[in-house]
Formats: C-alpha cells, sequence, structure tokens
C-alpha cells in the first residue's frame, strides 16, 4: 500500500474512532447506549478473565505432566542390548 493510501486510510479510522467515542460521551443518546452496553461488557470481560486463569491452570498442569514424563524417562535406567531393564539392574 502507498504511503498516501496509509496516510488517508488512517485519517479515516481516526474519524470514525473519534466520531464514535464522540457520539458515545458527548451526547444523552451515546451515555444511554453505554448503559445499556456496561452489563454486558462486564459480563464479557469477566468471562475473559475466568478463560485467561482457566488458560493459566491448563499451562502449569501440561508443565507439570511434561516433568512428570522427563522424570519417568529419565526413571528407566539403562538398558542391555536385549532391551531387558531388569537384566541390567541385576534383578
Amino acid at each position: 500500500m502507498e504511503d498516501r493510501a496509509r496516510v488517508a486510510v488512517s485519517a479515516g479510522v481516526g474519524a470514525l474512532v473519534g466520531g464514535l467515542v464522540g457520539y458515545l460521551f458527548l451526547t444523552a443518546a451515546g451515555r444511554r447506549l453505554r448503559e445499556r452496553l456496561d452489563p454486558g461488557l462486564d459480563e464479557v470481560l469477566g468471562e475473559l478473565r475466568r478463560l485467561g486463569e482457566a488458560a493459566e491452570r491448563a499451562m502449569a498442569a501440561a508443565a507439570d505432566g511434561f516433568l512428570t514424563l522427563r522424570s519417568f524417562r529419565r526413571g528407566l535406567g539403562p538398558r542391555t542390548a536385549g532391551g531387558d531393564r531388569n537384566e541390567a539392574e541385576g534383578y
């Protein structure tokens, strides 16, 4: 995209965002709309927060699983040529 096109798109997006913010915060209709949207936005933000917490717990569980697997693999010990671990340990 050319520089002029980028400037034009940026100016257009800026004008749209500015107009929307002005409508929401400077008009009575915008205030009523904000009042109607606030409870829904709070609910969405709460759900996103819970989703993030669940993702953190899942990542911690995955990390624990990998550590357990690594410990298990290290604990297998040496194998003999036949692949019998017990013979290599003298059992």
